[in-house]
């Protein structure tokens, strides 16, 4: 069973007593505050513990079944040093929301088996240097106090499946982008899902293609479903991974770079076809300049039937036989579009947004947009978020009314 029900005292090693053979043991939320003296070593056949929030103080005993295959400690108030070395089974480890201060260097490399790691919420601080885990799926070091971090020896094929690394909430972490986690043109990297708002990384050094500063990261990045870079001083172009002419564009999903200083047009959108799974775009308070011309629908004709995402419409004029399919290419899924907080100019292009007619939250504030308002924007009728508000030159007195009318579920809408 799994304890719940059971409260332990300090002795409760006790009561494992006379248990070799003991292969699974869950005694999580128990008042057990601290392990036994022998730190269950003693259960050699031990391979699933969990002992998550059990109010457990004091260091990580080195002293630990030596088959664990599973190990779950969150929710603690265990302090100290973490070292896993002396369990080479383990296939999963989580260590989140304790007192944990640093990684003993070296003592997770080796660690074969080891596909999930999370380590999140912690006081873990300094320099960690990951080097040899070659089953590591999923990497959370989010939440802590770390200020550089290397985890180069997880790149290039060295952690075939690596899908998930989250270093999102170190403040103090600093130096150049980590560009290698999502490897080059001839390194496809297997990463899905790459978190790290709030640190205070930057740019890689040397520009990138030898043109302006540009963040290089993204060319084997096919994979790639969700990324959140949002707060870091990257102070560069767009990444590749937003050139809407790669590969990696087919199975993004979503891209927050909110906060970042980043410069130049968003020109490279232009590829918006290839984005056919982007659900969320957020591009705010940034330095970004130029017109939205990149994000403007394009309506493809062909005589081919039976087109997904197509309407149809009379071929009048036109010597085709059967009907003519306009194909809304583009942003197809996209409902949360937020560009607030830029230097973009001129008006919205007509056909703005790009096939978006399920968007939800539509943010153009603090601008420097000019009228007229396109009539496609009475169109968007799921919009429950709309910002307009700030920009200068746009006089939205003429269309509030109407905006107000067609928009039955926006409940923020301002002006």
């Amino acid at each position: 069973g799994d304890g719940s029900s059971i409260v332990y005292s300090r002795d409760w090693g006790d009561a494992l007593a006379g248990l070799p053979n003991l292969k699974r043991l869950n005694l999580r939320g128990n008042n057990l505050q601290t392990f036994p003296a022998d730190g269950l070593a003693d259960l050699g056949l031990l391979s699933v513990l969990n002992l998550s929030n059990c109010q457990l103080e004091g260091l990580l005993p080195r002293a630990l079944p030596p088959k664990l295959r599973s190990l779950e400690l969150q929710g603690n108030r265990l302090s100290g040093t973490v070292d896993l070395s002396s369990l080479p089974e383990l296939a999963s480890a989580n260590l989140s929301q304790n007192l944990l201060s640093e990684v003993v260097p070296g003592s997770l490399d080796g660690l074969n088996a080891l596909a999930t790691l999370t380590l999140s919420d912690n006081q873990l601080e300094g320099h960690l240097s990951l080097q040899f885990m070659p089953g590591l799926v999923d990497l959370a070091l989010n939440d802590n106090m770390l200020s550089s971090v290397d985890l180069s020896g997880l790149a290039h094929g060295k952690s075939p499946r690596l899908a998930t690394v989250q270093l999102h909430n170190n403040p103090h972490l600093q130096g150049p982008w980590p560009e290698y986690l999502l490897g080059d043109a001839s390194d496809v990297s297997t990463l899905a899902v790459l978190r790290c708002q709030g640190a205070a990384l930057g740019a890689p050094l040397s520009p990138i293609g030898g043109g302006g500063p540009g963040l290089g990261l993204g060319l084997g990045a096919a994979c790639l479903r969700e990324v959140d870079l949002s707060g870091n001083n990257l102070n560069c172009e767009l990444p590749a991974f937003l050139h809407g002419n790669g590969r990696w564009a087919a199975n993004l999903e979503v891209a927050k770079l909110n906060g970042c200083s980043l410069i130049g047009t968003i020109e490279c959108l232009r590829g918006v076809d290839n984005f056919r799974a982007l659900r969320v775009l957020e591009l705010s308070d940034n330095h970004l300049t130029g017109g939205l011309g990149a994000l403007s629908k394009k309506l493809t004709n062909t005589v081919q039937k039976g087109v997904a995402n197509a309407t149809t419409a009379s071929a009048v004029s036109a010597g085709f036989g059967g009907s003519v399919q306009l194909h809304q290419e583009g942003l197809c899924c996209l409902t949360t579009l937020r560009l607030n907080g830029n230097r973009f100019d001129g008006a919205i292009p007509v056909n703005f947004p790009a096939s978006v007619m399920a968007v939800q939250v539509l943010d153009l504030s603090s601008n420097f947009l000019v009228d007229p308002l396109p009539h496609a924007m009475y169109r968007l009728r799921e919009l429950t978020l709309l910002r307009l508000d700030n920009n200068p030159g746009l006089d939205t007195s003429e269309y509030a009314e109407g905006l107000q009318e067609a928009l039955t579920k926006c409940a923020d809408m301002r002006l």
